[in-house]
């Protein structure tokens, strides 16, 4: 298609995808309409890697069931915390 071509607007999810599998750039698809993602940093990469871990530690232990003390409160979460 050349750069003048009218472009119909929303696309399929279809095109896309094959749009996408053809990118060096990854973008996002929402309503038919596609927006580039910028590129995420290496701080960003080990919050949302920290943040997954521990979302899965949680659903897969003990702790995720809620229980209660004499007085009836519910056990507080361990603290989490995170630098680079």
């Amino acid at each position: 298609m050349s750069p003048s071509a009218p472009r119909k607007l929303p696309i399929t999810a279809a095109e896309y995808l094959d749009g996408e599998a053809r990118s060096e750039i990854r973008h996002e698809f929402v309503d038919g309409r596609i927006y580039g993602m910028s590129g995420a940093s290496l701080r960003h990469n080990a919050i949302c890697l920290c943040h997954a871990e521990e979302k899965y530690e949680r659903r897969t232990s003990n702790a995720e069931r809620p229980t209660s003390n004499r007085r009836g409160e519910r056990n507080r979460r361990k603290a989490f915390s995170f630098s680079l």
